[in-house]
C-alpha cells in the first residue's frame, strides 16, 4: 500500500493550538504539508485570548523537520480571515487545504441561552469557517484545487442536551460544506464535513462536569478510560484523507471517533402520496410518514425533486409537458 502524503501542499488549520486541531496539523506536517497553525489561543468560552498554543505547534511540528508558521487570526472578523489565508499565501504561495476546526464550546439550558452567548457561538462555528472559506476560495479556484473541510459534530447532527446553541450552528457548518461542494466546478474544489468525538478539554469541561460522570454506571464515569480510546490523535487520519487529493467524496459527511468511521447520508422515507390531502389523512398515515423500514438516499436535490414529481404522478397528477405548458 502506497503511504500518502502531501509534498508540495499547503494546509490551514483553524483552532490547531490544542486538542482535535493540532492532531491534525501534525499529521499533515508529518505527511510533508507546510501547515498554518491559527489559533487565538481563547480559553473555552472564547475569552483572555493568548497566543502560545500556536507557537508551541509550530516548534513540535519544525523540531520534527516539518514546515509550519504560527497564525493569530481571529476566525469571526473578516480582516482575522484574512490574515489567515493571507498568511498562507505570504510564506508558502498558495493554499491547497483549509481545514476549519476552531471552536468554543459550553453546555447551557436553552431558556438560559441569551441572544449575545447564542451569537458568539455562531460567530465561531458558522461565521467563522464562512469568512476563512470566503477567503480562501479565490486562490482555490485560480489554482484549480482546493480541498475544504468543516468539523462538525454529532452533537448538532444527532443532538444533546443544553448545546442548542452549539448544536445548531455545527449543523449549518455542515451545511455550508454541503452547499460548496456544489460550487468547486471544473477548479477540482472538494468540500466535505466530518463529526469527530474525542476526549479534549471541551468534553472533559462538559461530559465530566456533569452528573452523568458521578454515575458509576453512565458510559462518562471512566475518564481515563475515554482518555486512552478517545484521543484526537485517531481522528486524524480520517480528517487527512478528506483533504487528500485521493479524496473523491463531495459534499458528505463522515464521522469517526476512537477508529470507528461511517457517513451521514441525506435520506428519506417511502412517505404517503395524496394529491388532495387533508389534516385528517395526515393524522390516519403518519405511521406510512415516518416509516424508515424503506428509505431513499439523495446526492442533490434534483434527484429528491425528480422522486417526488413521479410519485405525484403516479398518483394522478398532470405529467409536465415537454414544452414546459
Amino acid at each position: 500500500m502506497a503511504k500518502l502524503g502531501f509534498d508540495g501542499q499547503v494546509a490551514v488549520v483553524t483552532g490547531a493550538g490544542r486538542g482535535v486541531g493540532r492532531a491534525f496539523a501534525l499529521l499533515l506536517a508529518d505527511r510533508g504539508a507546510r501547515v498554518v497553525v491559527n489559533d487565538l489561543a481563547s480559553s473555552q468560552t472564547g475569552d483572555a485570548a493568548h497566543f502560545s498554543p500556536a507557537d508551541d505547534v509550530v516548534k513540535e511540528i519544525t523540531d520534527s523537520g516539518g514546515t509550519a508558521v504560527a497564525s493569530y487570526g481571529d476566525v469571526t472578523t473578516v480582516d482575522g480571515a484574512a490574515s489567515i489565508v493571507n498568511t498562507a499565501i505570504d510564506n508558502y504561495g498558495r493554499i491547497d487545504i483549509l481545514i476549519n476546526n476552531a471552536g468554543i464550546c459550553d453546555w447551557t439550558p436553552f431558556a438560559d441561552i441569551d441572544y449575545d452567548h447564542f451569537r458568539r457561538m455562531a460567530e465561531v462555528h458558522y461565521h467563522g469557517p464562512w469568512l476563512v472559506t470566503q477567503a480562501a476560495w479565490p486562490h482555490m479556484v485560480k489554482q484549480e484545487y482546493g480541498r475544504l473541510l468543516f468539523i462538525t459534530s454529532g452533537a448538532g447532527l444527532a443532538g444533546q442536551p443544553d448545546l442548542s446553541h452549539y448544536g445548531s450552528a455545527k449543523w449549518a457548518s455542515a451545511g455550508l460544506a454541503r452547499m460548496l461542494s456544489f460550487e468547486g466546478g471544473a477548479a477540482d474544489i472538494k468540500s466535505n464535513a466530518l463529526s469527530v468525538l474525542a476526549y479534549t478539554r471541551l468534553l472533559v469541561e462538559g461530559f465530566f462536569g456533569s452528573d452523568a460522570a458521578e454515575d458509576p454506571e453512565s458510559v462518562m464515569s471512566d475518564e481515563a478510560w475515554w482518555a486512552r480510546n478517545f484521543s484526537a490523535d485517531k481522528l486524524a487520519p480520517v480528517a487527512a484523507w478528506l483533504v487528500h487529493k485521493n479524496c473523491n467524496l463531495n459534499g458528505e459527511i463522515l464521522e469517526t471517533a476512537a477508529g470507528n468511521t461511517f457517513r451521514h447520508v441525506l435520506s428519506t422515507t417511502e412517505g404517503f402520496t395524496k394529491l388532495d390531502l387533508t389534516l385528517e389523512d395526515v393524522d390516519n398515515h403518519i405511521g406510512e410518514i415516518v416509516d424508515d423500514s424503506r428509505t431513499h438516499v439523495w446526492s442533490n436535490v434534483a434527484e429528491c425533486l425528480q422522486w417526488r414529481l413521479q410519485k405525484l404522478v403516479d398518483a394522478g397528477m398532470e405529467a409536465k409537458s415537454s414544452n414546459g405548458q
